[in-house]
């Protein structure tokens, strides 16, 4: 694993990380007294998955931006999920999206979902691609209006969310190489 600390992303990129490849697939999320495999889901698409915490204030603020970011890429090939851990502060289950029409918090009961994406910091975002492995993840919030965000949603769409493709850090690597000249 390493930090990808030159990436062209509205975000800070030193908080951007390859996971390995660690699948994700078969986790079971809680809604309700349900519980739901993230596959089903990710509905057989890349996937981000906003990680955040009742109690945290960085979550409830980013939360709304990327409501507006999942409104805007609704239809396309992209799922959105949005779990937390269990709450011992016994706070509601949905405060973090209540009020978004877009989302849906789901609870990682056993936080096998917060081991495997290394959840240390909230919000995180892990960037799942379609069969089911993590192939990254962002510590802190995110501007999802910032077009530099967008162009690499959409290359995370058209690669089915293989960002460790080759052809991904060729882009990458020419990006720095437009910096240096």
């Amino acid at each position: 694993m390493f930090y990808i600390g030159f990436l062209p992303l509205g975000l800070q990129a030193t908080n951007l990380k390859t996971l390995s490849l660690r699948p994700v697939g078969e986790i079971i999320l809680q809604k309700d007294s349900e519980n739901v495999p993230l596959k089903i889901l990710m509905k057989g698409n890349p996937t981000i998955v906003f990680y955040g915490a009742t109690w945290c204030p960085s979550c409830h603020r980013n939360i709304e931006g990327f409501d507006a970011f999942v409104s805007q890429w609704k239809g396309e090939k992209l799922s959105f999920v949005v779990a937390r851990g269990p709450d011992l502060r016994g706070q509601e289950a949905d405060s973090l999206t209540k009020g978004y029409l877009n989302l849906i918090t789901y609870v990682d009961g056993s936080i096998q979902l917060r081991e495997a994406g290394e959840i240390d910091v909230y919000p995180s975002y892990l960037f799942v691609d379609a069969k089911g492995r993590v192939q990254a993840k962002h510590r802190g919030s995110i501007d999802w209006q910032d077009p530099s965000v967008q162009n690499m949603i959409a290359d995370f769409v058209a690669k089915k969310g293989e960002l460790q493709s080759p052809s991904f850090w060729t882009k990458a690597l020419n990006w720095i190489q437009g910096l240096i000249s």
